[in-house]
């Protein structure tokens, strides 16, 4: 009997040893709050887009944005992966570069807000949604992040090259050659989110852009106007919980198959 207590004894005290280690162990915060989901940015560097005061206020949005979801501030968690690049180029099919987290990492909103006006301030001219998409789908299958959920947010007017908006019908064709193709089947959860667009563009995308498992939202130019709003004056960005909310609910917003 006294040898199956001291047995009993040596086994809670091996358990209370085991969870006293386990507790004072030190947690990484990064582990515990980066999401499996995997970002790509397309910033549209066309004229028609670049020119307006719009493409300034995206790149300021997508400074707080990023930086936002890289420290985990908020409820919006540190992406697996993050790639940033230009939606078009001085010619078709012109090669997209892409700018990964590492390079956004450790800097400020401001640091970004420059870094993106530096990337992203040349003279391209041409909107090319189907290259970008492509180069998405080859930098996923080469990364190996086809299990992650990727989302995909585009800053953009959403009007593709060689459209004549007084046309109405006829110029609706050239949003029937936006190819999702190359993202349909690239992972299981597919999200394209278009920001800054016109209603009218959007339901354009709506309407004619083709597409079977690949999700999407819209979040038109009138509602981004709106994020400036959520900051608070003279309050450090950690603490500006109006905007993170703002982004969740009108950004990162869930959204559903589309049921055909």
């Amino acid at each position: 009997m006294q040898f199956q207590s001291y047995r009993r004894l040596l086994a809670l005290g091996t358990l209370i040893g085991a969870g006293l280690v386990l507790t004072g162990c030190p947690v990484d915060p990064a582990k515990t709050t980066r999401s499996r989901m995997s970002y790509f940015i397309g910033i549209d560097v066309s004229g028609s887009f670049k020119h307006r005061p719009e493409f300034k206020d995206a790149l300021r949005f997508l400074a707080y944005y990023t930086y936002a979801h890289i420290n985990s501030l908020g409820e919006l968690k540190k992406p697996k992966a993050m790639f940033v690049g230009s939606i078009g180029g001085n010619y078709a099919d012109d090669p997209q570069v892409f700018h990964s987290i590492f390079d956004l990492e450790g800097k400020s909103v401001a640091e970004i807000n420059k870094d993106l006006q530096t990337w992203f301030g040349g003279k391209d001219r041409l909107t090319d949604f189907n290259t970008f998409f492509a180069s998405i789908a080859k930098l996923v299958k080469k990364r190996n992040l086809t299990l992650s959920p990727i989302t995909i947010i585009i800053v953009s007017d959403g009007i593709p090259e060689g459209t004549n908006v007084k046309k109405g019908r006829a110029g609706h064709r050239s949003y029937s050659k936006i190819d999702l193709g190359p993202l349909e089947y690239l992972a299981r959860n597919v999200t394209v989110r278009l920001l800054y667009v016109s209603p009218k563009a959007g339901k354009n995308w709506e309407d004619f852009v083709v597409r079977r498992r690949v999700r999407f939202w819209t979040v038109p130019v009138e509602v981004m106007r709106g994020w400036r709003t959520q900051l608070v004056p003279e309050k450090p960005i950690p603490e500006q919980t109006k905007l993170f909310e703002w982004i969740k609910y009108n950004v990162d917003y869930r959204v559903r198959v589309k049921k055909f």
